[in-house]
Parts: C-alpha cells; structure tokens; sequence
C-alpha cells in the first residue's frame, strides 16, 4: 500500500512479527507443528496441554538461549493462557516429565538466575539424554 499526500509518501511495511512463522520446527528428532499444535519424537506423539506446547515452542524457538519464566509467562499470556510467572515452573516440570519417557529429559536445561534453555536437539544415534548432564550442561558454562 502506498500514500501520497504533498511531500509525504507512506508505504506499508511488514513487521516482522506479523509474518507467518513455519508451520514446523524441527529440533533434531522432534518436530512440533503450530497448525496441528502436537509434538513427536522420533515419530512418536507427545501429548502437551496449551500450555506445555507454547512453553516448548517459545524455547525450541530461541534453542541455546537463557529464556526467562516472565518472558514464558508472557508467551502464554499472548496465547489467551494467563499464568503468573511461578506457574512456568509447574508447566518446565511437566514437561521434563513427558521428554523423559521418551528419552529426551534434558532438553529443557535450568540456567539458574536467568531461566531456562532447549540445549542440543537429540539426534537419532545418539543415546538417552541424561539429566544435567553433556552438552547441554556445557551451554551453561559457556
């Protein structure tokens, strides 16, 4: 769109925030999907509530990166789920419960004082992630 008025010209520009994001985000064996709103690993579905499927997208979506429980519960607000931010820690619980029985416990890694991280994605050969322990223990050293 554009506008001209005297010496003033408007042209639409698109934010980036209101471009559609992929429908899938793959993050080694698991794969969510924002259509459908379900996750698997390595083929296998995950049963998440609202909840824990925005909390796992908005941390597989900055991977690596110390991601606060306000900025969750912000996430969680914006999606019509108003949490305070405690309850994030009641939803990383659940979560870690789910990912662990299918091997994948240490995905969500605490960074203590800052909050919490998706570490290294799992890959099909690799061996059950074990809590605190790895790579994903090392991106908080790092």
């Amino acid at each position: 769109m554009q506008f001209s008025g005297g010496d003033c010209t408007l042209h639409e520009r698109t934010d980036e925030r209101s471009m559609p994001l992929s429908s899938r985000i793959l993050f080694g064996t698991l794969v969510l999907d924002r259509t459908e709103r379900t996750a698997s690993a390595s083929g296998r579905q995950i049963q998440l509530s609202a909840a824990e499927f925005a909390t796992l997208s908005v941390l597989i979506e900055r991977r690596n990166t110390p991601i606060s429980r306000d900025i969750i519960a912000e996430v969680l607000t914006n999606d019509g789920l108003a949490i305070p931010p405690r309850m994030v820690d009641v939803h990383i619980c659940r979560l870690r419960q789910k990912l662990t029985s299918l091997d994948l416990g240490a995905l969500i890694v605490t960074a203590w004082g800052r909050g919490y991280i998706a570490g290294a994605p799992p890959r099909e050969d690799d061996g059950p992630l074990e809590p605190f322990g790895g790579s994903s223990a090392a991106l908080l050293t790092a």
